[in-house]
C-alpha cells in the first residue's frame, strides 16, 4: 500500500513540476507594463539614480492631473539631460489601473511609470509626511531620498520650470 501512495505522490510532484515549467502566465498588455507596482524602498532606489527626482502623483480620475500631464512630459524631456528625473506615480486603485493604462497610452508614454502596490496614501505619506492628500501633487527628492520641495495642485510648464530651476544643473 505504501508503494502505491508513494507512486501517487511522485506522480503528483512530477505533473505539477512539469506544469510549472511549461505553463506561462497570460501576457499582459503593453499598457499595463508601463504601470509597475512599487513600495517606498523601490522609489527610493529610483531617487538614488539621479541627483534630483521630481515625483508627480496623479490619478486617471483627476482632471487637473490629466491637464498638467503633457507639461510634465515636456519638462521630463528638457531636464533629464540636466540631472533631474521626472517620475510618475499613479494614485489609482487596482480597479482603476485599466483607466490609468489607457491614459498613459493616449499620452504616448513609452517609459516605465509607477503605481502604489498597496495604498498610494500610505506610500506617499511615508515619503512626504506633510502631504495633505491632494492630487495632483509633486515632490522633489534628492539622491538620498530626502524631500527637498513639494506642492499640490495643477501647474503649467512655466510653474514647473520655476519650481525645478534651483535643482537643474546648468
Amino acid at each position: 500500500m505504501w508503494k502505491w501512495v508513494l507512486s501517487l505522490a511522485l506522480l503528483i510532484l512530477l505533473v505539477t513540476g512539469v506544469w510549472q515549467i511549461y505553463w506561462q502566465p497570460p501576457a499582459i498588455s503593453s499598457s499595463y507594463e508601463l504601470l509597475k507596482p512599487v513600495m517606498a524602498p523601490d522609489l527610493k532606489a529610483v531617487f538614488a539614480q539621479n541627483p534630483f527626482t521630481l515625483l508627480n502623483l496623479w490619478a486617471s480620475r483627476c482632471e487637473a492631473c490629466k491637464a498638467e500631464f503633457p507639461a510634465l512630459l515636456e519638462l521630463r524631456t528638457e531636464i533629464a539631460p540636466k540631472g533631474v528625473a521626472v517620475v510618475f506615480l499613479s494614485a489609482d486603485n487596482k480597479s482603476e489601473w485599466p483607466d490609468a493604462a489607457a491614459f498613459l497610452k493616449a499620452q504616448k508614454v513609452d517609459f516605465l511609470t509607477f503605481v502604489a502596490a498597496d495604498s498610494a496614501t500610505s506610500l506617499v505619506a511615508s515619503l512626504a509626511p506633510q502631504w495633505q492628500g491632494a492630487v495632483p501633487s509633486s515632490f522633489v527628492f534628492n539622491q538620498k531620498g530626502e524631500l527637498i520641495d513639494s506642492w499640490q495642485g495643477e501647474r503649467n510648464i512655466e510653474e514647473f520650470r520655476e519650481k525645478i530651476a534651483p535643482m537643474v544643473q546648468k
